[in-house]
């Protein structure tokens, strides 16, 4: 059985460039399946289901930005300048 220290783990390795972006898509399919049976045993409303989602959240914004940098290497230099100019 998959458990949330599972996806935390595997979510900081994620962060970290520890896992190639194919894996990430796979990893995202399990986080997404695992947070819908939490829902759908402990509640939506739940400590542990708001923790699934929350997990599958980070998940897809860290596949987010790696697909950014991957399309456009400067992404993140350039947001930064773009930040600074405000």
């Amino acid at each position: 059985m998959v458990t949330a220290e599972y996806f935390e783990q595997k979510l900081s390795d994620a962060k970290t460039g520890r896992e190639n972006l194919a894996s990430l898509y796979e990893l995202a399919q399990k986080a997404i399946h695992w947070a819908r049976e939490t829902s759908r045993e402990k509640g939506f409303d739940s400590s542990d289901s708001c923790r699934a989602w929350d997990t599958v959240e980070e998940l897809l914004t860290v596949i987010s930005n790696r697909n950014a940098v991957q399309q456009n290497p400067t992404y993140f230099d350039s947001s930064v300048s773009n930040t600074q100019k405000q």
